[in-house]
This record gives C-alpha cells, structure tokens and sequence, in this order.
C-alpha cells in the first residue's frame, strides 16, 4: 500500500478526532515530505467542499500551511492539489475564508500575477470567492491592475466586476465603470453587466453604464443590461422604464429581450 494511503487508513481506523484533524494534514503532509501523489480521483475523494465545510476552524488552520508549502513543490500536480485546498476553504457555508485565507492572501496574489502559471485561474477564483468580503489585499492588488494593458478582456471584466461588488469607494467605481466603456471591450461589458445583476448596485455611475448599455446595438449587452435592471431597486430601476417599455415593445427586439424588459417593468 503506498505511502498516502497507509497514513489515511491509519488516521479514518483510529479516534474521530483524528479523522476530522488530520484527514487533509495527513496527506499534503507525505506529499509535502516527497511522498508519492495521489491520483485525482483519490484526492477529490478526501478533498471536496462537504468535508472540509464541517470541519472547524482549527482544524481549517491546520492543513493551510501545508498547502502553502505544497505551492512550491516541483510537481505541477502537487501545486494543483495545494489551490484545490484553499479553494474549497472559500466554499464553507460558516463564511469564514476571509479570516482563514487572510493570511495566504500574499502567495495567492503571486500566483494571479503570472499570466504563464496555468493555475492562475483558480488562483483569481480564490482571491474572488473569500467571503464575507474580499481581503483588503485583493482589492488593493485589483485596483491597481484593472487597466493592465496585458489584461485580457476577460481579465478586466472580472477585475471590474470584483471592485464593483465590493463597492465601497465611489470614486473607485466611477474610474472602473469609464474605464469598461472606453474600452468597449464585448467580453468585459458582458462580465460587468452580469456582475451587476448578481450584486445590484445604487451607484449613479453603474446605473448610467447599465441604462447606456440597454440602448446598445449589441444584442448581448441588451440582453444582460434587461438581466441586470430586473435585480435594480424600484427606485433606481425608474429611471430605465421608458427604455424597458421601447424595449418591450419593438417587434424587431429579440423575444428574450422582450419578454425580459417586459418582465422587469412588472416588477
């Protein structure tokens, strides 16, 4: 029986205790150590979003740095394996991967700058997904690359997306918000308008950019701009009602957009 495996079976066979302290420890330790990698199957199986959401805080605590660690290891694998851990930390129903992940926030952050680290996208989705906020860190980080001229529009969009929903400096929003539209990039406006529709906003300027948008001559914008004055605030969705009635109205407008602008005009 390989290594892994050995200290697992010792651990579930042994006090309830250790199964719910050591289960994750126990095995980024071996790997940690130079021991042999499992396979994916075998690692998803002890590593996955119902296990580690009922595990307490220390025990979280616990196997954090030997995912830190693992972050270094030679092995691709074993670096894919240390994100998953932080990843399935941002998906616990107690909301507490921003306290947890706090202070991995740093190396999290090295990875998102290296555009040729394939993992820098589980990377994004972890500095993304702490809740209850976004860490302090991330923020700063994003603000000062959201108009990277490296960035993909792919990358803007959610860079824009995640200050928007943190929302908490209106001169910050106004900067993102003109930055989306002069750059008028398809990919980055869609990711923006659908951000905007999961987190309504009573920002002026995130509301102009969604009006503006339902006039687009983009039939996807149109579409998510509907999506997103559907979530709008009654009061704040007021303003759009004649462009929702033109939109309801037109025979040439898509039925989605149709049915949609006449959907939020009920609301």
């Amino acid at each position: 029986m390989k290594l892994w495996s050995i200290v697992l079976v010792s651990c579930l066979v042994a006090a309830p205790g250790c199964a719910s302290e050591e289960r994750i420890s126990a095995v980024l330790r071996s790997m940690s150590d130079g021991g042999p990698l499992p396979s994916e199957q075998q690692f998803y199986g002890m590593v996955h979003e119902d296990y580690v959401n009922r595990l307490p805080l220390d025990s979280v605590k616990e196997f954090l740095p030997l995912a830190r660690k693992l972050l270094q290891d030679t092995r691709p694998e074993a670096r894919k394996y240390a994100l998953m851990c932080f990843l399935v930390v941002t998906l616990r129903r107690s909301l507490d991967s921003q306290e947890l992940l706090e202070p991995y926030i740093p190396d999290l952050l090295r990875l998102a700058d290296d555009r040729a680290n394939p993992l820098r996208p589980m990377a994004l989705q972890i500095l993304g997904g702490t809740s209850p906020e976004l860490s302090s860190k991330t923020l700063t980080y994003l603000a000062a690359h959201v108009a990277d001229k490296d960035n993909t529009p792919q990358d803007t969009g959610w860079m824009a997306c995640m200050l928007l929903k943190d929302g908490s400096d209106p001169q910050l929003i106004h900067d993102v918000v003109s930055l989306v539209q002069k750059q008028n990039q398809h990919d980055a406006v869609i990711s923006v308008l659908g951000c905007l529709r999961l987190y309504p906003t009573k920002n002026a300027d995130a509301l102009a950019f969604v009006g503006s948008s339902l006039d687009s001559p983009d039939e996807w914008v149109r579409r998510r701009a509907v999506e997103a004055v559907e979530r709008i605030p009654l009061v704040e969705r007021s303003p759009f009602l004649e462009q929702l009635h033109r939109l309801a109205t037109d025979p040439r407008q898509p039925t989605e957009i149709r049915s949609g602008a006449a959907e939020a005009l009920k609301k």
